[in-house]
């Protein structure tokens, strides 16, 4: 700021000589990094409500094409639109070169989980730890009506987007050797090598390309218990949003995978509408 000829840092108030260098700080890192943390919270907050109004554009979309063409869903109470990202369809087989490199990759996980396992000599306590934690993950899986339904409305939302987020997985799988601790723990019999094998088995024949080396047409590749304690509990903001909507057994949801999130000024688009209801599903052309 400046008061005439005068000029003052902008954070904490000082007078600025002719040797400042004009962005309107003094020489402080403080200054500095409270200025940047200034500007990027403004930036983050402009951002967010850019994407809350392409949001609320989209929604509205979403609306107008399926009253459109199913009228009666009009008369619904209680229908949430969950406005998903969007993810080509762009698939090809892996290469064999990277198969390898994955293999290599969880080799190096497992034989360290295997050699942790054996240090310790797989302990009573370490048994009966895992014991309690499938008997925890049974207990929260399914049994539960509330949970069942979220479940369901969980892959159909997942499968509407097509999996953006299975993008950051890469050759990894945000795997780790405590992933293949339980591996062991529950077969004691097995070794690096069969691990890591039943891992490669259950690569698609055609994965999304610059995705999650297990990221196929039908979803995930592995089996919920190979999976990563990342995927089976990552919500991204949409399904955030659908969990909150999950207010009644009864709820309708128009599942719509868009370009909400692009950060360019593109027109927003609508590429696929998933209409759910209690016990059907039913695609909506856009």
């Amino acid at each position: 700021m400046s008061v005439g000829n005068a000029a003052f840092c902008t954070v904490c108030g000082i007078h600025l000589d002719s040797r400042q260098d004009g962005a309107g700080l003094c020489q402080s890192p403080f200054c500095r990094r409270k200025d940047f943390c200034n500007k990027s919270a403004a930036k983050s907050l402009e951002l967010s409500m850019e994407r809350a109004t392409r949001q609320k554009e989209v929604s509205e979309i979403v609306q107008k094409r399926s009253f459109e063409l199913r009228p009666e869903l009009r008369q619904e109470t209680l229908l949430t639109v969950v406005v998903l990202p969007f993810l080509e369809y762009n698939l090809s087989a892996p290469s064999q070169e990277r198969k390898s490199r994955v293999a290599l990759g969880l080799l190096t996980l497992a034989n360290e989980a295997y050699a942790q396992l054996s240090e310790s000599a797989a302990t009573p306590e370490l048994e009966s730890q895992k014991m309690h934690s499938d008997e925890a993950t049974n207990e929260s899986s399914g049994s539960d009506s509330h949970e069942s339904a979220y479940a369901r409305l969980n892959g159909a939302a997942c499968g509407t987007c097509g999996g953006k987020c299975c993008n950051m997985g890469e050759d990894g799988a945000f795997l780790n050797a405590e992933k293949f601790k339980t591996y062991f723990l529950a077969r004691p019999q097995a070794s690096p090598d069969e691990a890591v094998a039943s891992y490669i088995a259950r690569i698609p024949d055609k994965t999304f390309e610059d995705s999650c080396i297990f990221h196929g047409l039908s979803g995930c590749g592995l089996t919920r218990s190979q999976r990563a304690v990342t995927c089976n509990t990552y919500l991204c903001s949409s399904l955030q949003s659908l969990l909150n909507a999950k207010r009644e057994p009864s709820s309708s949801f128009l599942m719509a995978a868009t370009n909400f999130r692009d950060t360019n000024k593109s027109e927003p688009k609508v590429y696929r509408i998933l209409y759910v209801g209690e016990k059907s599903e039913t695609i909506i052309p856009t």
